[in-house]
């Protein structure tokens, strides 16, 4: 069949939307190159506004909406506090010693990079206020050392008495029981410094049966010189002053070091020169201490990780997919005119919504970041102009000869026959993104909102410049004076058959059936760490956290006014069951001024009560001549003690007692006194060193915040002065 004539009629009944697609296509078409020299210098002006103002959201926290309740508390902390994104340092295998070394190495050249990182935070080192580590003590358990010390009851007569130290032994103290339990009425709740002194007359005792017994089995008596601490009070303890402690997880086998990156300006892969530094580091602290396994993680590292891999991928995912619509364009037209138009098309669409975001958003966050990809599927609207006015332009040959009227004829028809059809699709698509603006959720509201206006800018260009390409490069052809051309008609496919139809009627009714079972089974995934690229080794040391240690887990953070609202919120927090340990710095400080100059005067008094002490690392001498046993006067508090029952300490002393006193007997005379006196000596040995520590702690000086470690007072107390408090949650 021939057709010889198929141009378009001018048809007077054209709806709105055709009319106006071919006057904008029309338009165009009369002032094509200033259609193009537009096109480039949108084209310039995004890219120059995309290269100079668009910036990079590498934090999780962008992509939610800042008006949600949590968001607004969470940026209120960081104005307080600033952003505390730690990367974390991970030190596995081998000994204590080595990780510490290695802590130390790694410290030390994390120091030499202050413009890349800060707030280096691997130990906590007290030894500059232990020698006020009295003032830790509540005030009333202060005050009944300071009466120990004083008190004729106490070890006034062993500090003020001429030959106290050569006087003092077992026996004195026996006769000061002897004397404290004739005076107490069994009625009479017991006092609390006749508590103390029963404690350490039962540690006494324990440790003199074990001497009898091994001499090597002696163990120094006087840990209890200190009154006992509660479990709910407040303040380091001695360890913590004595020595640095490192950060350990809860079974030994992990090390830690936290640092914070410096950005110095925003960038799309976030800390990745920080974390770059921090790795080279490892690598060189690693040839030092070959036995260890080092990695980094925490939220920076990760995140940084993951934009390096959603940029990679995205990199390689659009040019993949331009390539892949360009290579089957060629398939379909088997010509380089017909592939190069649409394609370009696309590219100039995808340009402009470039900038168009800046301008609109301003920044890329880790969704909106996928938005080339998307167009390149969707937006893709000129192979359909394309090939439509491939079609019709060949209708047109004989009717319209020169190629510039062939090529108005041709795109005016492709206008009337698929404009209306691209711009419903791009509308429809555009409005399904725009829906997702509503979203609470700030990365898809603003993929949605760059998605659909990029369709949108797409459908323009298909529109406008398009045509343009297609008058110029089709329109340049010679003039065609071949024959007719024969038009084949597309056959029409046989009617299907009833029975086929209920066929793929009930495979499909089938397929649904089961599908919908299985969708039934999906379940949500709340690991984030499963969103990252399989073999980071970021992910791979923050799984091995979660493994090792608690406090890699979920934690909340909360901040209070004043210190004594903070150590309120622990005592609070710390009886919460799903609550596994609570982390603030109020309490490392003994009270604030006042409360401590109440203390002061008491540390005075100490000092001045032990100001004669027996020097240390000389043996004292004794002027005893006698070492025997008193049993008479342990069976006598043997029988005070039994009269309290129902008091585990009274009755704790009397068996330790009458197991000490039935002892005596299992030696022989003179094997029996050695043992003894070996262990008197020990004991005033021990006593005295006890004493000699009690005063190296009981210096009369405030104890300020400035004295904190600044690695640590950072992060817990604010600029402003409030006071935070870190808890992990089980």
């Amino acid at each position: 069949m021939t057709r010889s004539d198929a141009s378009v009629p001018k048809s007077p009944q054209l709806s709105l939307v055709p009319r106006l697609l071919v006057s904008v296509v029309a338009g165009a078409c009369r002032v094509p190159r200033l259609i193009l020299v537009l096109t480039a210098i949108l084209c310039v002006c995004s890219l120059y506004l995309a290269l100079t103002r668009l910036e990079y959201q590498t934090s999780r926290d962008d992509l939610m909406s800042a008006d949600k309740e949590c968001q607004k508390r969470w940026r209120a902390f960081l104005k307080e506090f600033g952003r505390d994104d730690d990367i974390v340092v991970v030190v596995k295998d081998g000994q204590r010693h080595e990780k510490i070394a290695a802590l130390e190495s790694i410290a030390a050249h994390i120091q030499k990079h202050p413009q890349q990182l800060d707030r280096l935070f691997y130990k906590i080192d007290l030894r500059h206020v232990r020698d006020r580590a009295l003032l830790y003590l509540p005030f009333d358990q202060l005050e009944l050392l300071a009466e120990k010390l004083t008190s004729p009851k106490g070890l006034q007569p062993l500090l003020e008495t001429p030959y106290g130290w050569q006087l003092f032994s077992f026996h004195f103290i026996l006769n000061e029981a002897t004397r404290r339990f004739k005076s107490y009425d069994d009625s009479e709740p017991i006092r609390a410094e006749d508590a103390q002194f029963c404690r350490e007359l039962l540690a006494l005792t324990r440790s003199a049966h074990a001497t009898r017994q091994n001499p090597n089995a002696y163990r120094n008596p006087w840990s209890s010189l200190l009154p006992e601490k509660k479990s709910s009070s407040n303040g380091p303890s001695l360890e913590l002053l004595s020595q640095p402690q490192y950060f350990f997880s809860d079974d030994g086998k992990l090390a830690f070091l936290l640092v914070r990156p410096l950005l110095q300006e925003k960038t799309f892969l976030g800390a990745h020169r920080q974390v770059t530094l921090l790795r080279g580091i490892l690598n060189e602290v690693n040839r030092e201490h070959p036995s260890l396994s080092m990695g980094i993680t925490g939220l920076p590292v990760l995140e940084a990780d993951e934009m390096a891999a959603t940029q990679q991928d995205s990199k390689m995912a659009s040019w993949l997919a331009l390539a892949g619509v360009t290579v089957l364009y060629f398939l379909v037209f088997r010509t380089w005119r017909w592939p190069f138009l649409p394609v370009s098309t696309l590219v100039v669409g995808a340009i402009w919504t470039l900038g168009w975001l800046t301008l609109t958003v301003g920044h890329l966050n880790l969704l909106s970041a996928t938005f080339a990809v998307m167009l390149i599927g969707m937006g893709d609207y000129g192979v359909l102009w394309v090939a439509r006015y491939q079609q019709e332009s060949e209708s047109l040959r004989l009717s319209h000869p020169h190629p510039r009227d062939r090529v108005k004829a041709a795109l005016r028809s492709t206008a009337i026959k698929v404009g209306p059809s691209i711009l419903t699709a791009s509308v429809t698509t555009g409005l399904a993104f725009f829906a997702t603006t509503l979203a609470d959720f700030q990365g898809m509201a603003e993929l949605g909102w760059i998605a659909g206006c990029g369709v949108l800018l797409c459908a323009i260009s298909c529109f406008t410049v398009l045509p343009v390409l297609l008058f110029l490069i089709d329109g340049s052809r010679k003039q065609i004076t071949d024959g007719p051309v024969i038009i084949p008609m597309p056959q029409r496919p046989p009617e299907p058959t009833l029975k086929r139809s209920l066929g793929i009627l009930t495979v499909g009714v089938l397929l649904s059936i089961c599908l919908g079972i299985f969708s039934l089974r999906i379940t949500y995934d709340q690991n984030l760490l499963n969103l990252q690229a399989k073999g980071l080794k970021s992910v791979h040391w923050e799984e091995t956290l979660l493994r090792h240690t608690s406090a890699a887990s979920w934690h909340a953070l909360s901040y209070a006014s004043t210190r004594k609202e903070a150590l309120q919120l622990k005592a609070r927090f710390e009886k919460v069951p799903e609550v596994s340990h609570v982390v603030e710095v109020a309490s490392l400080l003994p009270g604030d001024a006042k409360e401590q100059r109440r203390k002061l005067l008491l540390l005075q008094t100490i000092q001045e009560q032990l100001r004669s002490l027996p020097p240390r690392g000389k043996p004292i001498p004794t002027l005893l001549k006698r070492e025997s046993i008193p049993h008479d006067q342990i069976r006598a508090i043997e029988e005070h003690c039994s009269r309290w029952k129902g008091q585990k300490l009274f009755h704790d002393l009397g068996a330790a007692l009458k197991r000490f006193r039935a002892n005596v007997s299992e030696l022989s005379g003179t094997e029996s006194a050695s043992r003894f006196k070996t262990f008197q000596r020990s004991m005033v040995r021990d006593l005295a060193e006890g004493l000699h520590q009690l005063r190296a702690m009981s210096s009369p000086k405030l104890i300020e915040l400035s004295e904190i470690p600044e690695s640590l007072r950072q992060r817990y107390v604010s600029p402003q002065g409030s006071w935070l408090s870190g808890r992990t949650v089980r």
